[in-house]
């Protein structure tokens, strides 16, 4: 009973740190800003075709990949900016400490690029175990590491290319 209460307790502190919507109104409005987002003129002609550059747009503008991630304070704004009714995009301050400090896509591509030339086991949950060997984290994604944490895989693995040894 004690280990239910402590795994709902986790889940709904991940849900609400995303930023996800606690009711059913919050949930449409959330929806119904995504779809303005993704249906502007500004949007179809620039990003629609182009994801790695709606990618780093996101990323640069507000810290976040995919606009599912976005608060609905910075959908309001990215609304607005993409249908030209606002000149500057704004991030949440809230979330600003949660996103300092995250591993950029260079060392991202890097440690990918290294583990590749590396690794015996070139699978991903290799790559997660010797992730976890090294800075005692297991990320489900890449992009969740903090640039220090990234600075010593890639130091690893530099290492082990030049020693020519595998993970």
């Amino acid at each position: 009973m004690g280990v239910i209460l402590i795994i709902s307790l986790i889940l709904s502190f991940l849900y609400f740190k995303k930023g996800a919507p606690v009711t059913p109104k919050q949930k449409a409005y959330r929806n119904k800003l995504l779809s303005k987002i993704h249906q502007s003129p500004r949007y179809r002609s620039v990003y629609a075709n182009d994801r790695d550059l709606w990618e780093s747009f996101l990323q640069n503008a507000y810290g976040v990949h995919s606009s599912a991630d976005l608060l609905i304070s910075e959908l309001e704004n990215l609304s607005a900016y993409l249908s030209g009714k606002a000149s500057v995009l704004i991030a949440d301050p809230s979330r600003r400490s949660e996103r300092e400090g995250k591993a950029t896509k260079a060392q991202i591509a890097k440690i990918e690029t290294m583990w590749s030339k590396v690794a015996r086991d070139k699978s991903d949950m290799a790559l997660r175990n010797f992730i976890h060997r090294q800075v005692k984290s297991r990320p489900l994604h890449l992009y969740h590491l903090t640039q220090a944490e990234a600075t010593v895989i890639i130091v690893s693995l530099v290492a082990m290319h030049k020693e020519g040894g595998a993970a």
